[in-house]
């Protein structure tokens, strides 16, 4: 049934990562404040008086962000077999993971490019990854119950 709580977490797991696509996720100034690199989820950026110097690729993050959205989507579809639903979960909280990481690793990859000294902020693109995990883990818990309902009922019989 698509009334379901779990369908409500698993449309916010969709929400979150199509929001993180266009979310900025870290941004370093230097201490003058002329140069800036900034990642998001399709490029990370150097600028320096606001003319862009080098930009690197990271497509793959918004590719793993919209690989995340079609499982997310597909587990909606699967509400007939919550042991699917289960294995899509453990695939989404996978793919989320990886995320994170990679996140980590372009941030400190960047971070080389300006000194420490620089002032370094994270955006809301960060976060995002961090509540969509949250929500497909409650998705996971709340199908869980279900099939946990269903085999005590099928037990009754």
């Amino acid at each position: 049934m698509i009334q379901r709580i779990q369908t409500l977490f698993l449309s916010l797991v969709i929400l979150f990562m199509a929001a993180f696509c266009v979310m900025n996720i870290w941004e370093k100034k230097s201490k003058t404040g002329n140069t800036t690199v900034s990642l998001n989820a399709f490029q990370m950026a150097t600028t320096s008086d606001n003319i862009v110097i080098n930009t690197q690729n990271t497509i793959w993050l918004a590719a793993i962000a919209l690989v995340v959205i079609g499982l997310a989507a597909w587990s909606i579809s699967q509400y007939k077999n919550r042991l699917r639903q289960m294995q899509i979960g453990f695939g989404i909280s996978f793919m989320v993971s990886l995320l994170l990481g990679l996140i980590v690793y372009h941030e400190r990859q960047a971070g080389s490019i300006i000194p420490d000294s620089a002032e370094s902020t994270f955006g809301p693109g960060l976060i995002i990854p961090a509540l969509a995990l949250i929500a497909n883990m409650l998705a996971n818990k709340f199908i869980r119950q279900d099939e946990k309902m269903v085999r005590d009922a099928d037990r009754m019989r």
